[in-house]
């Protein structure tokens, strides 16, 4: 019902190979037709049809199955997409990425996750549920301004406990520069953080 493919091993693989075969039927038929599109409807293309199936509740099966995403070659799609987009051959995938202004879809995943912590930290709306299962409760208040952190739950497994967001979320968001605590709004920190390279925190 809410467009995730869920097995009874939590592993993703189904969805994530769904999504890797979705956007590669939309790559070819988006092909057929670059000869007839500028360059600005396919960059619109790309944003509005291709990367939302990227990003879709991209923060729940991002940590659980990391050899799904490297075996279906979610990153090799996506370069295929934005080759189509700047009908380019031979440059590579960093600068394609550079020249759309965006970072690697890793990258995006893990940059949800911290941004569904932070707002769930910083809101004066956030259910006591959800700050709970993300990041348990070390004082009554969480202060990402100061120099206080996160505290990391205890996890009893690897794959469901330390691979998990709610464990390497608060990590990364540990290991963020101090300037990165000063910023107060979330779409601030959205913002900060967007070319950051959040796989080298964890």
């Amino acid at each position: 019902m809410l467009g995730v493919t869920v097995d009874d091993k939590m592993k993703f693989e189904k969805h994530i190979a769904k999504i890797c075969r979705k956007v590669s039927q939309q790559i070819v038929v988006l092909k057929r037709t670059k000869k007839i599109l500028p360059f600005e409807t396919r960059k619109c293309l790309y944003l509005a049809f291709i990367i939302p199936h990227f990003n879709y509740c991209s923060e729940t099966w991002h940590f659980c199955n990391k050899s799904a995403i490297a075996k279906l070659h979610v990153e090799k799609v996506n370069e295929r997409a934005l080759r189509f987009v700047f009908n380019e051959k031979q440059r590579p995938y960093s600068e394609l990425l550079d020249k759309i202004g965006l970072p690697s879809l890793k990258n995006q995943r893990l940059a949800k996750i911290v941004c569904t912590v932070f707002n769930v930290i910083n809101s004066q709306h956030a259910q006591k549920s959800m700050c709970i299962y993300l990041i348990g409760f070390k004082n009554n208040k969480y202060n990402l301004r100061g120099s206080e952190i996160l505290k990391r739950p205890k996890a009893s497994t690897t794959t469901y406990g330390l691979k998990s967001s709610r464990f390497l979320a608060p990590k990364i968001l540990n290991s963020l520069p101090g300037s990165y605590r000063t910023v107060r709004t979330f779409k601030a920190f959205k913002n900060s953080i967007r070319t950051l390279d959040l796989s080298g925190l964890l």
